[in-house]
C-alpha cells in the first residue's frame, strides 16, 4: 500500500505525541490506560432509582430521622452516611433500606451526634463545610 508523504509524516507525529503523553503520566502506560470499573446506563439509572425509593421510604418511616442521611448507590449496594440521634435510628433506617426493592447490600457509614445541637453548633459547622468545600473547588488537581 502506498501512503502519501504527507499523512505518513502526520501519523509519524501522531504516534510520537502519544507515546510522550503516555510515558509523561505518574504511572506506567497500563495503569494510565486503566479504564475504571465499567458501569452501564442502565446500571445508573438502576442506581438512581434505588436511591430515590431508598430516600423516599427513609423520609416516610416516623422512626428515622433521614435530614441527615445521605444516600448513595452502586451497582444496588446502598451505602448511608450522617449523622444520626440514637442506635435505634441508625438500626431502623437500615433495616428500612433493605426493604426496598433493588438493594442488594446496605453500608452503614453513619455516626451518632453527640451532644445537643444547638444554633451556634449549626452555624459552625455551616461554615466549616462551605470553607471545605471552598477549598476543594479551588483546587485544581480536585475535580
Amino acid at each position: 500500500m502506498n501512503i502519501p508523504a504527507l499523512p505518513r509524516a502526520f501519523l509519524a507525529v501522531a504516534s510520537a505525541a502519544l507515546l510522550v503523553l503516555v510515558t509523561a503520566c505518574d504511572g506506567t502506560p497500563a495503569q494510565v490506560l486503566a479504564a475504571p470499573p465499567a458501569t452501564s446506563v442502565g446500571t445508573d439509572i438502576d442506581d438512581t432509582v434505588v436511591t430515590s425509593r431508598v430516600k423516599s421510604a427513609l423520609l416516610a418511616d416516623p422512626d428515622v430521622k433521614s435530614a441527615d442521611l445521605k444516600v448513595e448507590t452502586r451497582s444496588g449496594e446502598v451505602m448511608l452516611s450522617g449523622f444520626v440521634g440514637s442506635q435505634s435510628q441508625v438500626d431502623r433506617a437500615i433495616a428500612v433500606a433493605r426493604g426496598v426493592e433493588g438493594v442488594k447490600v446496605v453500608s452503614n457509614k453513619t455516626d451518632l451526634k453527640e451532644g445537643a445541637a444547638t444554633v451556634g453548633n449549626t452555624v459552625d459547622d455551616g461554615i466549616v463545610t462551605a470553607k471545605v468545600k471552598s477549598a476543594l473547588l479551588a483546587d485544581p488537581g480536585i475535580r
